[in-house]
């Protein structure tokens, strides 16, 4: 018996900014850092080193504002920084400053056309911007210096995102093939697949997900409504119990199950 009700199946969105993980990072506490770079900062007041080392260790203790201060700091002293305008443009996004992190990100590549992470965070902050087309060219401008997994999912987001769905599938088996654990890739490809009807080729990458991450909670949901396309009721059940186990009060697997048994009745 094939279940027949429609369901909008979308994707998992995922974006991550980088930070620079500078060379002078210790494992140590890092309120001890902000102690040792302040006395570096003391000891050398005209290094733009010192200010952003000490900038990192309050970005790192969460104090943005102190942060900010230091990257300025050390931009006015050296404004080629590529490190200190970077990691600026983490700060002002943490603060809910985009425009001004895109501002610092576009200086990074300027000063070095190559620097994958700011053609990364970019193309991110164009995606949390609703600017897609623009996000799109970043991204690509990043691949074609650096393929990365990550790359090339986001890039797949934002092809989704502007109706280039055969695009979208490429990127993310491309970032598959190159991190074959990327569940979100995965949980992504398959709800495609399920949108075009091919629920077969949907199961296979929901499981996959479901796999790498049990706790995926959308993935069994829709694992189990692809079971349902397909007729396979006891599997569909499975995975609806499978995630009220791990959500107990999701409504639509309580929803869906309470129809399936009507149905089987």
């Amino acid at each position: 018996m094939l279940y027949k009700k429609a369901f909008n199946i979308s994707g998992i969105f995922l974006f991550i900014f980088i930070l620079m993980t500078a060379t002078f990072k210790r494992n140590i506490a890092w309120n001890n850092e902000i102690s040792l770079w302040k006395d570096t900062v003391n000891k050398s007041p005209y290094k733009a080193r010192a200010y952003n080392g000490l900038g990192y260790a309050y970005l790192m203790n969460n104090m943005i504002e102190d942060a900010i201060k230091q990257y300025q700091k050390a931009i006015s002293i050296d404004y080629d920084n590529i490190d200190a305008h970077y990691n600026l443009g983490v700060a002002f996004k943490d603060k809910g400053l985009l425009d001004e992190a895109i501002s610092q990100w576009k200086t990074v590549i300027q000063i070095r056309h190559d620097h994958v992470e700011a053609y990364h965070n970019l193309g991110t902050a164009y995606i949390y911007k609703e600017q897609f087309h623009r996000a799109i060219e970043y991204y690509k401008i990043a691949i074609n210096l650096k393929s990365d997994p990550l790359l090339h999912h986001n890039l797949g987001v934002a092809y989704e995102k502007v109706g280039l769905i055969d695009n979208a599938m490429m990127e993310y088996i491309s970032a598959i093939n190159l991190d074959p654990y990327y569940a979100e890739a995965y949980y992504n490809l398959a709800n495609i697949y399920f949108n075009k009807k091919l629920f077969w080729d949907a199961i296979e990458n929901y499981l996959s997900a479901i796999n790498l991450k049990p706790y995926l909670l959308e993935a069994h949901f829709n694992l189990g409504v692809a079971y349902l396309q397909i007729g396979d009721i006891s599997k569909a059940k499975s995975q609806f119990n499978a995630l009220l186990k791990i959500k107990p009060d999701h409504k639509q697997a309580i929803e869906l199950l309470n129809n399936i048994s009507g149905i089987t009745n």
